[in-house]
């Protein structure tokens, strides 16, 4: 985890206090151990926090930004990545793989551990055989609105190596996808959002904010927690009960009746239910 950690205590309440949970979470990693609340909520579940400072790390390497906009800071990341891996390593934990709760440089500790990550977008959606709202950060939100479409979906993958394209680590397999969200546009029309959206700078500077961005926020949250919360802690759950297998193709496979079947994702809902959802 890297910030607020709403997505690592959805895990943790469920871990420790449903009598169905499969997964024991046995410490938290964070990069930013100053600014998250990590040992706050290390210190509530009684973990052991395992910290790699991005930002000090990079500092130590003569770089003052954390960005991969140059090849030095690439290879500072690869370097970093090694150290957070170790760090892991030495903990001495028995590690069956790792769940990405806002956890937010990228870095290729999935070669090492199967990572599960939770999304702000419903990865399903394809066109020509690309992920729509695949993308960092809030622009999946963003595309979703002015795409003009009425709700958002949270997704669950298995997050891929980072190969130098912010999209290749939700390349993976779409474990879960949370129910629709209706989208709140906060009394705005479509039109006016596009017009914004039409009308950004091609590089948006740190903190840039409009009423776009504004919206698309609110409904961040909005999705976080009844998007989120639900298909995260699920999906993670059916995930170490051994539900869910890859085939070589990189296939995903659904355990019905003790017997993997094909599909393309399963769709949790709040109530506790769950539908497979087959390719089409």
């Amino acid at each position: 985890m890297s910030g607020y950690g709403s997505n690592a205590e959805a895990l943790l309440e469920f871990s420790t206090k449903n009598p169905e949970a499969a997964f024991e979470v046995v410490a938290l990693v964070t990069d930013r151990p100053k600014e998250s609340r990590t040992y706050e909520i290390a210190e509530k579940y009684r973990l052991e926090v395992i910290e790699c400072d991005i930002f000090e790390f990079y500092r130590q390497h003569g770089e003052e930004l954390i960005n991969l906009a140059t090849p030095e800071r690439v290879k500072i990341r690869e370097l970093w990545t090694a150290e957070l891996s170790r760090k892991i390593k030495s903990s001495g934990k028995q590690i069956d793989f790792i769940l990405l709760a806002g956890f937010e440089p990228l870095s290729n500790i999935t070669c090492e551990y199967t990572s599960l990550n939770v999304h702000p977008g419903d990865l399903t959606v394809e066109i020509d055989g690309e992920r729509v709202f695949s993308g960092l950060g809030i622009k999946p939100i963003e595309l979703a609105i002015v795409m003009g479409n009425s709700s958002l979906r949270s997704s669950v993958i298995i997050a891929q190596s980072f190969n130098g394209k912010n999209s290749d680590i939700d390349a993976g397999p779409i474990l879960g996808i949370s129910e629709a969200i209706a989208i709140d546009l906060c009394g705005i029309e479509v039109d006016e959002l596009r017009a914004i959206y039409s009308e950004r700078p091609p590089k948006l500077p740190k903190g840039y904010s409009d009423k776009l961005r504004e919206i698309a926020r609110k409904n961040l949250e909005k999705l976080k927690y009844f998007g989120d919360h639900t298909v995260f802690v699920q999906a993670a759950n059916d995930y170490a009960k051994g539900n869910f297998a890859v085939d070589s193709n990189n296939n995903l496979l659904y355990k019905n009746e003790n017997t993997f079947i094909p599909i393309k994702t399963v769709e949790y809902f709040r109530n506790g239910t769950k539908k497979i959802v087959r390719e089409a």
